[in-house]
């Protein structure tokens, strides 16, 4: 009877108590959307671990006289927040745009602490986003070819099941996380990663088969077309050219409430693929995996570009000049400099012989 009881007996796995786990920080970025930032941190605190995480705001400066209204009275209401184990605020005196934001709060952040989970004030997240960014940077935390971590998935259609990998080249964004060895790789160099993407041959491939127009717009992001904000695309590059990869979760685990409503200050064009995401209503089960992108992901991401991001009708001269261009200036230079090393060789071999 005690050896049937005994088998009978469901052992339950250990849990490392919360007290016990080396949480992320978080670190949030804020401007002028009081109204926005109260939404997401309002959707932080009903996340279970947010009670035991260190929450950092950085509050950039305002632009402008009119904009000085808008950042006081965020700067107010941040001052009072509460619900996490910690808020430190760090306010900018000066406007320093989102690329300085990143560059300086996600780096400051991560030195410090080895790892971090990044928000903007107009993403909104599930009550499990934190227990679930939280685990898969301690699964992956050894994993070298793993550099970033996604809490957002777009409309695909395909139903995943699990998480997967993808080399980083994708999307959004919005509600991320990463590694100190992961932020080492970003590279705030626009034409030096446009130039290595070229030099290495990998157009096609950062362009998802040619669905997605991602040189295009890191080309827009060096010109400036987005004003001061290209670390997302800079981002996207550098995990893309290390070769490494980003785990993306099965079903979006945040929402974007400010992308195109009219109060953003660096908005993309509106999609339904990107906009009109609802975040999953039950939590995702993380396990470790092997390490390599998944094919179904892909193909989903392609037929994704390729349902909500059509190519445009263009001429043959509009498509080929742009490429032309581009070939010339980042190829050339490499080609001067081998042919000139090849002559260089030439030369000292035939003097050796004579």
């Amino acid at each position: 009877m005690l050896e049937k009881a005994f088998r009978l007996t469901k052992i339950t796995p250990y849990v490392k108590p919360t007290h016990m786990r080396n949480l992320s920080p978080i670190v949030l970025f804020v401007y002028n959307r009081v109204e926005h930032a109260k939404q997401t941190i309002d959707a932080l605190k009903a996340n279970p671990l947010s009670k035991d995480s260190t929450l950092y705001i950085f509050s950039d400066g305002a632009k402008d006289a009119s904009a000085a209204i808008k950042v006081d009275k965020i700067r107010e209401y941040i001052h009072t927040v509460d619900g996490f184990k910690e808020v430190i605020i760090r306010e900018q005196e000066k406007n320093i745009g989102l690329d300085g934001s990143i560059m300086g709060g996600v780096g400051e952040i991560v030195n410090r602490h080895g790892k971090v989970i990044v928000l903007e004030d107009d993403i909104v997240t599930a009550p499990f986003f934190l227990e679930y960014m939280n685990e898969a940077l301690d699964i992956y935390q050894n994993e070298d070819r793993v550099a970033n971590i996604h809490g957002f998935l777009p409309k695909i259609d395909k139903k995943m099941s699990d998480p997967f990998f993808l080399r980083e080249s994708n999307c959004c964004f919005w509600g991320w996380a990463t590694w100190k060895r992961g932020w080492d790789l970003y590279n705030h160099d626009g034409e030096k990663l446009l130039k290595e993407i070229y030099k290495n041959d990998l157009v096609k491939r950062f362009n998802s088969d040619n669905n997605y127009h991602n040189t295009d717009l890191l080309r827009a992001k060096i010109r400036g077309d987005f004003g001061n904000t290209a670390w997302d695309r800079y981002w996207a590059a550098s995990i893309f050219i290390a070769d490494k990869y980003s785990l993306y979760p099965p079903r979006s685990l945040v929402k974007n409430i400010g992308n195109n409503d009219g109060t953003g200050t660096h908005t993309t064009q509106s999609f339904d693929g990107l906009d009109k995401v609802e975040i999953t209503d039950r939590p995702i089960v993380l396990k470790k995996q092997k390490i390599k992108e998944s094919r179904a992901g892909y193909r989903a991401f392609i037929e994704f570009y390729k349902k909500y991001f059509p190519k445009e009708k263009k001429r043959l001269a509009q498509i080929l000049i742009p490429t032309i261009k581009t070939a010339i200036k980042y190829l050339l230079p490499y080609w001067i400099v081998r042919l000139q090393k090849i002559s260089k060789r030439k030369k000292i071999l035939k003097n050796r012989i004579n």
